[in-house]
């Protein structure tokens, strides 16, 4: 079991078992019994495994601490006395941007927002905020670890990327891959939860059945993992845009701040994808900033669309904010607005082909919007108390890797055969719910012509 900060920022000066404890049944490690460097590899390597001095969140690692008997390991874990001196912390977003700087910043603008702002019939501007969010996977964190006498090291356990897993444990070990078998077993949806965060815990299990020459197993309980783990970052984004007598936008500036906890790990790659969804509408002039704010809450993280969902929340509400000052139809300002071929997107991108118009008058026939929407302004007419509403929001969702390494993520999959004529595929995708295990065998079986139960 791990033991956690009890403070949100402060110093770790050491512990103290309780001597009454026979601690020889049980294995202890702190930071100073991580054979390689005491660091979790991430996009930002920023996080350490186990806290050496700083403490930056409540409930991050101190101590790690296993038994056989999981109730002898509750009492033992109460008898270690912890020697911390508290310290101030920030925790809100807001309270961050008011009293530090930002710890990363990145930005894009083309045209002249200034001249075209004060250009523009009308400017609204208006600021939006996020919370944090527990992505609720079905099963809790779970790893298992096993170090084999010759140094080598195997884990399995509940996970997005077995590879962040593997160079996790090479960095923390000095290990060579080689000697690092990661085997994911059967996970569920995961919702970003289980991207990064299994490293973390890998290396903990790891650790101890390093320590102890014993397989370990660390399961958090639904408590513990929604005390702890990654959650969506929490936003606040200003938009400002300005536009012209005929309602088009003119001029466009954003600013997304983003909470980061107590480390930036993900959070870099997770503003740059926010950033590049601030809206589906054409624009010559734009200003855009992403800023990363540093807080005493347990590190941010992976979480579905990975910093867009904000995005889109923000400009999809004021422009519905713009439509009513307006008095103008949102459906009609979204189609003269959105996307074209040919547009230009923020970040420069220039779109080649573009069919969201015609994606949007299919979505209106399908969804019965125009009758719908009718239907309940009749229905409000007539009802005091009760009130339906329908809306409508544009937002699109780019697949690659924020625009800076699709060069490098080249997949490769191959096919082995064995004498028994069995076919094995060999792929690097992880199985979270969306069917490779189905579906890659299913292709294979079609083109080789042969039954599923020959693939593997």
């Amino acid at each position: 079991m791990q033991i956690g900060s009890p403070v949100a920022s402060g110093v770790f000066n050491g512990y103290s078992p309780n001597s009454h404890v026979d601690w020889s049944e049980f294995t202890i490690c702190d930071y100073k019994d991580i054979p390689g460097q005491n660091i979790v590899t991430s996009a930002i390597s920023d996080m350490p495994a186990l806290v050496e001095n700083e403490i930056r969140y409540p409930g991050q690692p101190l101590l790690l601490v296993a038994h056989s008997d999981r109730d002898r390991l509750q009492e033992a874990a109460s008898n270690i006395f912890l020697d911390i001196t508290p310290g101030a912390s920030v925790l809100d977003l807001e309270q961050a941007i008011i009293t530090s700087e930002p710890v990363f910043t990145k930005t894009f603008s083309r045209g002249n927002t200034v001249n075209a702002f004060a250009q523009s019939e009308e400017v609204f501007q208006d600021e939006y905020f996020t919370q944090a969010v527990d992505q609720a996977y079905l099963e809790p964190q779970i790893i298992i670890a096993c170090s084999n006498p010759n140094k080598s090291i195997s884990i399995k356990g509940s996970m997005q990327c077995p590879f962040y897993v593997q160079k996790a444990i090479c960095t923390a070990f000095n290990l060579p891959p080689e000697k690092v078998e990661v085997i994911q077993i059967t996970t569920g949806g995961a919702f970003g939860g289980k991207e990064e965060y299994p490293s973390l815990i890998a290396v903990y299990a790891a650790l101890l059945s390093w320590k102890s020459g014993k397989t370990v197993k660390i399961r958090y309980d639904r408590q513990t993992d929604m005390s702890i783990t990654t959650k969506r970052h929490p936003s606040k984004v200003m938009v400002k845009i300005g536009v012209d007598g005929n309602k088009k936008i003119q001029s466009f500036h954003a600013e997304m701040s983003l909470d980061a906890g107590a480390y930036l790990t993900l959070s870099p790659v997770v503003l740059a994808r926010g950033i590049l969804h601030l809206g589906a509408y054409s624009c010559e002039n734009v200003k855009i900033t992403g800023n990363i704010y540093i807080t005493n809450h347990p590190p941010r993280g992976a979480f579905r669309g990975f910093g867009a969902p904000q995005a889109f929340f923000a400009v999809e509400n004021h422009i519905d904010k713009i439509c009513s000052k307006l008095n103008i139809d949102p459906l009609e300002f979204r189609k003269k607005n959105c996307f074209k071929r040919n547009s230009m997107m923020p970040s420069g991108q220039k779109l080649e082909s573009c069919c969201l118009t015609e994606i949007l008058e299919k979505i209106l026939v399908k969804s019965d919007y125009l009758s719908a929407k009718k239907k309940n302004e009749r229905f409000n007419k007539n009802n005091s108390l009760q009130k339906r509403g329908i809306g409508i929001s544009l937002f699109y969702h780019g697949c690659g890797f924020t625009g800076s390494g699709e060069t490098d993520l080249k997949s490769i999959a191959g096919l082995k055969l064995d004498h028994q004529g069995n076919v094995y595929i060999l792929s690097a995708a992880a199985e979270i719910g969306q069917g490779a295990h189905t579906v890659l065998p299913q292709i294979v079986s079609e083109e080789l012509n042969l039954p599923l139960e020959k693939i593997f």
